[in-house]
């Protein structure tokens, strides 16, 4: 039974029809592929092994740059294995460790060599792919509770479609934007800060996973724009990263000593690692002003149409607009903003 009000605030008891759910429910029917996710998952590394080992000529190509074949592949096993259950941090740092040793290995064999840039690309498809789908067991409960509940569900599908139509949108953006490897990472960080803002407007939490996929992100981007200098480009990168981190941490730090709670979450401020990773200085502030503008018009808005009095102790989720105005910054940078 559940207890709800009518239009007249009385409450009445509404019986919910449950019915049966096919093939013993969602959650049972997701579990009947765990075992060939993991066998799927095991190939998957073991194919690693053997492709990063194996002389240059037996390599296969996709015609995809080598850097970005890495990531992709990489990727592909890191979801398999978290749709599996068996992906946690451990074993996903397991897999970075891998990628490191399979890059040192391969200066032993004849053809190949090892690289910086590569090793980075690996990690980075990793930890996406982890990041991405260690949401999915979370997302598959909730639906199967909504299913049991009956919820009517129109909204909900058009909120899912809209949220894959911005995220195919911002994704042929990235790819045009910057052409080559560029591009595509610029396209993994568009869907990474998408899902950061959909769960940080849901929930008010930014998951760990997701700021750890866009902070090796921003290193391997740093990494594919500064072949010149790669030292001195991922120097610069992790620079940024740690003054816009502990700027944000210092600004959390004196609102806490001034009005004695929590203002900015600790997500917040690993995510301005990320933006630091990403954006050079002159795109910083504006990633940060377009966040900030864009939380506070849209919460006065909110509370205007619902003619609600503006309240100081509102919660805000700061992840919601941040992690759009850190690719919207990447994107400025990357077309209109070259010469800065």
């Amino acid at each position: 039974m559940l207890i709800e009000e009518d239009a007249s605030g009385l409450q009445e008891a509404r019986s919910i029809v449950v019915t049966s759910v096919p093939s013993a429910g969602i959650q049972t029917g997701f579990a009947r592929l765990v075992r060939p996710l993991r066998f799927a998952g095991f190939v998957g590394l073991l194919a690693i092994i053997a492709l990063s080992l194996v002389p240059a000529e037996w390599r296969p190509s996709t015609g995809l740059a080598k850097e970005l074949e890495h990531g992709i592949a990489y990727c592909l096993v890191a979801v398999v294995l978290t749709l599996a259950g068996l992906a946690r941090w451990p074993q996903i740092l397991s897999i970075v460790v891998l990628a490191a040793a399979l890059e040192l290995g391969q200066r032993l064999v004849p053809g190949r060599d090892s690289s910086l840039t590569d090793f980075l690309l690996s990690a980075s498809g990793a930890l996406v792919g982890f990041g991405l789908c260690s949401l999915v067991p979370g997302l598959i409960s909730r639906d199967y509770a909504w299913y049991r509940l009956g919820d009517p569900g129109p909204f909900r599908s058009k909120a899912i479609a809209a949220i894959v139509a911005v995220g195919v949108l911002a994704v042929g953006v990235s790819i045009a934007a910057a052409p080559g490897t560029g591009g595509w990472l610029g396209a993994g960080l568009a869907i990474v800060m998408l899902a950061i803002a959909v769960v940080d407007g849901q929930h008010f939490v930014i998951p760990d996973p997701l700021n750890a996929a866009g902070l090796a992100l921003g290193f391997a981007s740093s990494a594919v724009s500064g072949q010149g200098d790669l030292v001195a480009a991922m120097a610069g990168s992790g620079l940024r990263a740690a003054v816009l981190a502990l700027s944000f941490l210092a600004l959390r730090l004196t609102y806490v000593r001034l009005r004695g709670r929590g203002g900015i979450g600790l997500g917040d401020v690993k995510l301005a690692a990320v933006a630091g990773a990403w954006l050079d200085w002159p795109v910083m502030p504006i990633a940060v002003e377009i966040a900030a503008l864009s939380a506070i018009s849209v919460y006065a808005l909110r509370r205007y149409l619902l003619r609600h009095p503006l309240w100081s102790g509102s919660r805000l989720p700061f992840g919601l607009y941040f992690a759009p105005a850190i690719w919207i910054g990447w994107l400025l940078h990357t077309t209109l903003m070259q010469g800065w």
